[in-house]
């Protein structure tokens, strides 16, 4: 039993950041098709297009340029960082707001780019909150975001 809850609770932990990811995106989707309808071939392209964008600032906000190297950090994070409750929350209602109140492809576009910046940003902060870590080491030089380089 304990090598099967040591199995769950990596299933678990790798899962985490992902499946909040999948709820605002598919939440933004469906509010865009309650919203505005069946989506023609162009704003599928689009809603794809801006995801890839929000995907992009995360980005750059994390490592301040796509030319840097890393690897897969890891911080020990207390278990209610798992949930997600403040960023899918504000994420999905930003991309409902921006689907009722956008027009036309603007909607296509910003709900999802929003919506997807949103939850990644405010991820970053709730990672940083339930952090288990007494110190946070600094991330290595290929990661830093000094550009004395």
């Amino acid at each position: 039993m304990n090598r099967y809850r040591f199995a769950l609770q990596t299933v678990v932990a790798k899962e985490a950041k992902a499946y909040g990811f999948t709820v605002v995106v598919w939440c933004a989707g469906a509010f865009l098709l309650v919203e505005r309808g069946k989506p023609t071939a162009a704003a599928i392209l689009v809603f794809v297009g801006a995801i890839l964008f929000a995907q992009a600032v995360g980005v750059l906000f994390a490592f301040g340029k796509p030319t840097r190297t890393w690897h897969m950090p890891e911080q020990r994070e207390y278990v209610w960082s798992t949930f997600h409750v403040v960023p899918v929350a504000v994420g999905v209602l930003l991309g409902w707001l921006l689907a009722a109140v956008l027009a036309g492809m603007w909607a296509y576009a910003l709900a999802p780019c929003a919506s997807v910046t949103v939850y990644q940003l405010l991820l970053g902060v709730e990672s940083l909150l339930f952090s288990a870590e007494d110190q946070i080491s600094s991330v290595t030089e290929e990661m830093s975001l000094d550009t004395s380089e």
